[in-house]
């Protein structure tokens, strides 16, 4: 995908001039993403407070760097649970993507092997 910097390149070194090609080609900023209407609806089905970490993972699913994995959408709906649970064993992908979602603070095990040691904490 060119960026509009590239495609103002191009028509420069097709003979437009630069202020043509400024205007030509604008930089189109993108859309920012609010999902707290959608997480209101999910809301009235699972309970309030329940569904906010599918907003958190929307927003992070969003950046150009992250990379969607089908396994995805079955650890974000057993992610319901996490405000039941001492402690919630997830992939190593979850536990980095849900590391700044203060709901799940100290909730989330990445690794199996941490599990014990973990459990022995709480005690």
């Amino acid at each position: 995908m060119e960026t509009a910097q590239s495609h103002r390149k191009r028509l420069i070194e097709l003979g437009f001039s630069k202020g043509e090609a400024r205007r030509l080609v604008r930089a189109i900023k993108p859309p920012t993403l609010d999902p707290s209407s959608m997480i209101q609806r999910i809301e009235t089905h699972v309970g309030e407070g329940r569904a906010g970490h599918i907003g958190h993972y929307m927003l992070k699913a969003s950046r150009k760097d992250y990379q969607f994995k089908q396994s995805d959408i079955m650890d974000i709906m057993q992610m319901f649970y996490v405000p039941d649970c001492d402690l919630f064993r997830c992939d190593k992908a979850m536990a980095n993507l849900f590391s700044d979602y203060e709901p799940f603070a100290g909730k989330l095990v990445a690794k199996f092997s941490e599990l014990p040691a973990r459990i022995n904490e709480l005690l």
